[in-house]
Parts: structure tokens; sequence; C-alpha cells
């Protein structure tokens, strides 16, 4: 396999694993680190007691995304909408649906003006049949919105009211001045709480979708999932998934092979033992009776002179010398046998007798020693 066949079947690898990494990892989200009216959030400005609080009530709980015909109930507790969006909202109310938005801004919300009298916590002449169980909040609340002639409020000074029913098509948006009633950390104070399930989840079964305030503007897919690309708005996962492609697009890229495959001629293996005999062979077909003996003696001096202590590669004339100073052997044996020439086989035979008888003498001092 050609390198660049391998570099690109690791980058592949590379990439199916990043990718199944990000797909199917769920990370572990701190719910208290969220932002405020988030409805996941359970630090004291957002909204997990108000979901578990409905759902406890036996409505049945949606977060995110935009309402379909199966919801009754949609809270949008902050308008971050974009037109087409709101649009599609404007017309699920039309078309019989209950909207309850706590941003006096929304763009369905019925129009804010700036509280004229102090704050109240209570619901004084309430004629929203619902909400009259609710006797005081556990919060002040503001009246932003001017009353028109017989229509459904609370929390009203007379001018102005803190929230208004208006009817919208065949359907209803409920205006309120804010959030504060529904978060964490008053739902439980006063009737917040009543006024919460009196608004959202008048009877068991309601299908409620709470709106997630921190969508993509114009997401309307389900959320809540936990994975990592669940987490990224539209255009978030649709950047991430393009540079995945494009990351597999540049490794196939690299790694693709550039014209046909080429054979490689290999080398034959021998083993060892035919090796020297096709060696030995060679040697003896050339008749070359000096290099012959020089390798003999190449390879008897590298043994003497490890064992004399000279090295493995030793002047020839030093290990003679040494060699009869340490074994008392024959002086002129040990000069033929490392330092006379050779010119015929007769010679040849004569030096194996001598290199043995030298090797013999050194090992019989060795062990006498």
């Amino acid at each position: 396999m050609s390198a660049n066949r391998r570099r690109g079947l690791g980058v592949l690898a590379v990439v199916v694993v990043l990718g199944a990494i990000l797909a199917l990892s769920r990370p572990r989200q701190d719910p208290w680190a969220r932002p405020a009216l988030d409805p996941r959030a359970t630090n004291p400005q957002g909204l997990a007691a108000l979901v578990a609080l409905l759902r406890e009530e036996g409505a049945t709980v949606r977060l995110g995304g935009l309402p379909d015909p199966r919801d009754d109930v949609v809270l949008q507790v902050k308008d971050t909408l974009g037109a087409e969006p709101n649009r599609r909202l404007d017309r699920w109310v039309r078309s019989g649906g209950r909207l309850v938005t706590t941003d006096p801004t929304a763009d369905l919300a019925q129009r804010a003006y700036p509280p004229l009298h102090p704050s109240t916590d209570s619901p004084g002449v309430c004629t929203i049949g619902a909400v009259r169980p609710v006797r005081r909040l556990g919060v002040d609340v503001s009246p932003t919105f001017r009353l028109g002639g017989g229509q459904p409020s609370c929390f009203s000074d007379g001018e102005l009211a803190w929230l208004v029913v208006s009817r919208r098509g065949a359907g209803v948006v409920v205006s309120a001045g804010g959030p504060e009633p529904f978060v964490n950390g008053a739902l439980a104070e006063g009737d917040d709480a009543v006024l919460a399930v009196a608004l959202l989840a008048p009877r068991r079964g309601t299908a409620v979708r709470i709106l997630d305030p921190y969508r993509f503007l114009g997401d309307t897919t389900e959320v809540g999932d936990g994975t990592v690309l669940g987490a990224l708005p539209a255009r978030g996962r649709q950047a991430v998934v393009l540079l995945v492609a494009a990351f597999a697009l540049w490794g196939l890229a690299k790694g693709r092979r550039l014209g046909r495959p080429v054979p490689e001629v290999l080398p034959v293996p021998l083993p060892a033992s035919d090796l020297v005999l096709s060696t030995g062979e060679l040697l003896a077909r050339r008749r070359d009776a000096a290099d012959a003996a020089e390798r003999l003696r190449r390879r008897a001096a590298r043994d003497m002179g490890s064992r004399l202590g000279l090295g493995p590669d030793p002047d020839r004339l030093l290990l003679a010398e040494a060699t009869i100073g340490r074994t008392g052997t024959d002086p002129d044996l040990a000069r033929r046998a490392l330092l006379a020439p050779v010119f015929d086989d007769d010679e040849l035979v004569q030096l194996i007798s001598d290199l043995d008888r030298l090797r013999e003498d050194l090992h019989g001092r060795a062990t006498a020693v």
C-alpha cells in the first residue's frame, strides 16, 4: 500500500471518529449555568420549575420549535422570532390556538405603555374567569396594557392592566406584563403557581409548548436531545456538517492514487545457509588463495584480539607478539599464521592448520589461567 493511500485512509478514519463523537456524544450540561428564561435552567431566573409544575398537573410539555396543530397552549416568555416564524405563530393563533406571552414588546402582544401607578401584587377586579382563584402574587407587577371596552383583564389600576386577553381570529392572545411570576425563584411564592396553571394548563392533558428564546431565529425543530449538535443553532449545525464534509473530501483528494498501480519487483529471499554455500562456491570458482587467507585471518584476528584485550581489529604484528607472550607458542608459527603471504591452495591449507593451533594454544592457556 502506497504512502499516499495510507495517509488518505488515516485521514478518513479520523473524520469518521470525530463525526461519530460529535453526533453521538451526550455531554452533561449544567442546568444552573443556563441563561435566564431558559425552560431547562434551574437557577432562580430559569423556567425548569414551571415545566415540572405543568407536567405534574397532567399537561404534555414540549420545549422549543414552533407550534403545530397538536398544541393547545403556547408560552412565549420572550420574543426572539423572526418575521416568518412570527407569521407562522400568528396563523396558528388565528386557527384557534391560545398564546400566552410574557414579553410586552412581543409582535403578537397587546401594545404596552409605561406604568402610571405603583406596582401591585393583587389581581384587583379580575374579569378573567380562570384567574379569579389568584389572591396575591409573590412578586409585584406593573400594569402596562391599556384597557379596551369590556376587555378581560386582571391586575388593573382602572386604566392599565398587567394581564389582558384579546381575540385574534379564532384564537386568543393572553398578554402579561412580564415573566416574573413564572421563574423558578418566584413560582413557590404567593399564588404564582396557581396563576401559571390557570393560564397554561387549566385541565389535565393540555398540550403546552414553551418557546425557547435562545434558539436560532426561525428554527422550527424540536430541541433538548442533549447532543452536541442539538445544542447548536441551525446555522451552527450546518457549519459543522459542511466543515466535516469538506475535511473528508480533502482527505479523499489527498489519499487518491495517481495512475494505475505499478508492480514492484522484490528481491528473492534466500535462507542463510544457502547464502553461505553460494558465497563459498563463488570464492572457490575465483581460486584466489590470498583473498581467502585474508578472510580467515580477519576472523581469527577478531576472536583472538577480543580475548587478548586488543579489540576486534588489532594490528597483526602486535597480535602475533601478544600471542607469543601469552601462550609461549612458536614465534615462527605465529608470524606465519598471521603475517606470511599465501599464494596457492597448499599454503592456504597450511594457514588453516596454523590458525587452528594458535586458537587452541590461546584457549588452552586461558583455560589454565
